[in-house]
Order: C-alpha cells, then sequence, then structure tokens
C-alpha cells in the first residue's frame, strides 16, 4: 500500500522518504501505512457465527427429520400369530385322575373377508401406507401394477376430496377417483 503524507495527504513514492515532497513535513517517525488486516477482525467473526448456525441447523435436521423425508417405511412390520406347526409332537398331560387329555388343537389365524377386486388402470397409481393422500407411499412397491387385480380386503370412502379408498394388501391403499378412472372395483 502506498504511504501518504499525515498533513497533506499526498501519496508517497517511496518509503524511505524523509520529508514531504509537496509540504516539506518531516515523515521519519509520523509515516502512515493503510493496515491490510484492519476491520478482518468483524469479518472473521461473522464467518465463524454463520459457520456454526449452519452446522446448528444441520444437526437440528437430523435429529428432528422424519423418516419419510428419506425415504424409509415407517409402517411397523406385521406380527406373526405364533401357533405350533402340524407336525410338533404335542404330549397330553395327565388329569388328577390319572387318564391324559387332549392336548388342545391350534386356532388356525383368521382369513381376512376379501370383499371384493380391485384393477388399476392407470400406471401411476400410488400404494399408500393409509387411506389419505396425505399417508406416506409405500417404499417397497411405490405404485399399483397396471391391468393387475387385486384381493380388496377394507373399503374407506369417499373422503373429502372424492377418493374412495381400497386396502389391497398388508397396510396396502390405493385410491379411485369419483368417476373411476384409476381403476375398476367390481364387488365380491
Amino acid at each position: 500500500m502506498p504511504k501518504k503524507c499525515p498533513y497533506c495527504g499526498t501519496e508517497l513514492p517511496r518509503n524511505t522518504m524523509k520529508y514531504c515532497p509537496h509540504c516539506g513535513a518531516p515523515l521519519q517517525e509520523t509515516v502512515q501505512e493503510d493496515d491490510p488486516l484492519e476491520g478482518r477482525g468483524l469479518t472473521v467473526l461473522l464467518s465463524i457465527i454463520i459457520a456454526f448456525l449452519v452446522l446448528l441447523l444441520c444437526g437440528l435436521g437430523v435429529v428432528f427429520a422424519k423418516p419419510e423425508w428419506f425415504g424409509r417405511d415407517t409402517t411397523p412390520e406385521p406380527t406373526a400369530d405364533v401357533t405350533p406347526a402340524p407336525d410338533a409332537a404335542v404330549t397330553p398331560t395327565p388329569s388328577p385322575d390319572g387318564t391324559p387329555t387332549p392336548a388342545p388343537t391350534p386356532t388356525p389365524a383368521p382369513q381376512p373377508e376379501i370383499l371384493g377386486t380391485f384393477v388399476p388402470s392407470i400406471s401411476n397409481l400410488r400404494r399408500r401406507s393409509g387411506p389419505s393422500t396425505a399417508a406416506p407411499v409405500l417404499s417397497d412397491q411405490q405404485y399399483a401394477v397396471k391391468g393387475r387385480s387385486y384381493d380388496v380386503y377394507e373399503i374407506s370412502g369417499p373422503d373429502s376430496s372424492g377418493y374412495t379408498w381400497y386396502r389391497i394388501g398388508d397396510n396396502a391403499w390405493v385410491a379411485n377417483s369419483s368417476d373411476r378412472s384409476f381403476g375398476t372395483y367390481t364387488p365380491r
């Protein structure tokens, strides 16, 4: 940076001058330089604060993020009913009088009732985890296959948007519009 005369402000051609060539003032002790680091303290402080805030927001985003945002399915896995295998040996227990009591027969899990079938007529019909457009899209198979026949186990609606919802599997729902343009439902 060029030096300036502290008295008249004239730029000095060299740093080794003893007197100002314009006003003649002595320069040896009073030559002022522009400080190249002047004002950088505030810039560095602001940079640190901004970096801290960005890291803080990223950390909060990770802590409070919903799994659906990352394509993770939050639907709990269905629990299987525990029934003994048909070939498992069941030993009858003797009664107090010494005669064996018959072993209880396992009760099969009830099968859901099939109400009808639904055949999608469009290729981008989303499969959701509940009967609502706000329900997350299933991550394993996002779309119902156009032309495939699905068994319907439950019907919901029409909702406020005019959609009738069909449960076509364990926690898998598809919608049909009021004009039935998304597919065809056939009752049993």
